[in-house]
């Protein structure tokens, strides 16, 4: 662990996390060059995650500890979401040069035209369920009908959501709908809402024990209509900043693909990291999260970061069957794959 902290600041809400750059990477940008080819050209990056730092955020976290973003010449700043809609509003209007989001919101924003395009996935498998207490004579989707539902704003809970629903053959007038902020699992723990849609199977394994002894049971979202291999949590550009920025990207990937390496083999140094700045668990719990997700960073094949046209292919046609989407365009328009260093490709 080099220690490249050097200072933490609270800026309008938004804990910035900032580290002092190396030089950058010696060598002449090339027109149509290979991404990495030259130095970056820029260094200051901005990152918003989808929360606040946890276990999510653990290989950037740790990318940065070891000093692998200074490697490449690059200052992060780590900036946690005020909101679930932000990472793509902020990745769009450049306020932010990535973010991490999810599928549902790229496939919506590319309809929209805004200029946003996956350039990675971090968390390749989907873990999005609705959790239920059994004893409260749920047992299977159709059960919902007639219970209170907390249901967060962000777009994928939300789709995910109709989906659930449509393979129940129900639909939205029948239940009640509540939005619950960043506060779905407790309402849950607290029995003050009979279902949460906005729960992750790998959290709610640590958080419901530590809160009430007990852990709920999931309707998980790939067992009822969404497609099975659909990605989780993706790096998010804006399209026009990639394309100006390819080895500046590039090299920032490359930086997160050594801090999955680390984060998996030696996670500790992030977690004390991710501990000290969201205190809303415990050391102990941002370990045993991370230790949940260890087989979720890489495909089988051993791929990280790469992403898969056929996936992209299902996402599209299952959003455009649900009525979420009603243009599809080529799975270009939503991923790529070209700012990846060669190693990964």
């Amino acid at each position: 662990m080099r220690g490249r902290w050097v200072r933490v600041l609270v800026v309008v809400g938004l804990l910035t996390l900032t580290v002092v750059p190396a030089s950058a990477a010696s060598g002449a940008v090339r027109r149509g060059g290979a991404p990495c080819s030259g130095k970056a050209e820029t260094s200051e990056i901005k990152l918003m995650t989808d929360w606040y730092l946890w276990a999510a955020t653990g290989p950037f976290a740790a990318a940065i500890e070891a000093g692998y973003f200074e490697d490449e010449g690059l200052e992060v700043e780590l900036l946690p979401a005020p909101d679930p809609s932000a990472p793509v509003k902020f990745t769009a209007r450049g306020s932010v040069d990535f973010a991490l989001s999810y599928i549902p919101e790229v496939l919506a924003a590319v309809e929209q035209r805004i200029p946003v395009v996956s350039v990675g996935t971090s968390l390749r498998v989907l873990q999005s369920a609705t959790a239920y207490w059994p004893d409260t004579g749920i047992s299977e989707p159709a059960d919902l009908k007639g219970k209170t539902i907390g249901v967060t704003s962000d777009l994928q809970t939300q789709v995910y959501l109709d989906a659930l629903l449509k393979a129940a053959g129900l639909t939205r007038d029948d239940v009640t709908i509540v939005d619950p902020g960043f506060e779905s699992t407790v309402l849950l723990a607290e029995r003050k809402i009979d279902a949460s849609a906005a729960q992750l199977v790998f959290t709610d394994k640590v958080q419901f024990p530590n809160l009430v002894g007990d852990t709920p049971d999931w309707f998980l979202y790939t067992d009822y209509g969404v497609p099975s291999d659909l990605y989780w949590l993706l790096i998010i550009a804006n399209s026009d900043f990639a394309k100006e920025n390819p080895n500046t990207t590039c090299r920032f990937l490359r930086a997160t693909a050594k801090g999955v390496d680390e984060y998996i083999s030696d996670p500790e140094a992030a977690n004390e990291l991710i501990a000290s700045e969201n205190d809303a668990f415990s050391l102990k719990a941002h370990t045993a999260m991370g230790e949940e997700l260890v087989d979720f960073w890489k495909a089988d094949n051993g791929d990280v970061l790469k992403q898969d046209a056929n996936v992209w292919k299902q996402a599209l046609k299952w959003a455009r069957d649900l009525g979420f989407i009603e243009v599809t365009r080529k799975p270009g328009a939503y991923f790529t794959n070209r700012y990846l260093p060669s190693n990964l490709k």
